[in-house]
């Protein structure tokens, strides 16, 4: 077994990544903060575009980016939640990850090094998701 992140720092670490997301592509004066010839008047929010949101900057910020399995699977669960019936595509992808997951594992085994506290929200969540799979 791996040495993994913890759940609560990769929900901590995506959410935060989602934020920052929005701050560095909605902001225009994020930018343009130190610049003097930039007013106030030059500050706006640009519009999110179609299929833009900052849940899809912060998967691809961390899609990538861990080393266990569970830790993927951790991911998946903070993405499908996040998402949240946004869009049939994003639901029906994370959706399939999860449950090829618990095909292919031994779910009980993979989080058996979880602390009590660490399961017990984890499993809340997962059950959250496994009983909620269709988008109305």
């Amino acid at each position: 077994m791996c040495e993994r992140i913890k759940y609560q720092d990769i929900k901590i670490w995506y959410l935060h990544s989602a934020y920052e997301n929005i701050l560095d592509h909605k902001f225009a004066y994020r930018d343009n903060l130190s610049d003097p010839k930039f007013s106030s008047r030059d500050n706006f929010i640009q519009e999110w575009k179609e299929n833009e949101d900052e849940w899809g900057y912060a998967y691809y910020d961390w899609e990538t980016n861990f080393d266990c399995p569970i830790e993927y699977f951790m991911f998946y669960v903070i993405s499908l939640i996040t998402n949240c019936a946004k869009g049939q595509v994003a639901h029906d992808f994370f959706m399939k990850k999860i449950k090829s997951f618990l095909d292919e594992n031994d779910l009980q085994k993979m989080i058996s090094d979880f602390t009590s506290e660490e399961r017990e929200e984890f499993l809340s969540d997962l059950k959250l998701v496994l009983n909620n799979q269709e988008i109305e």
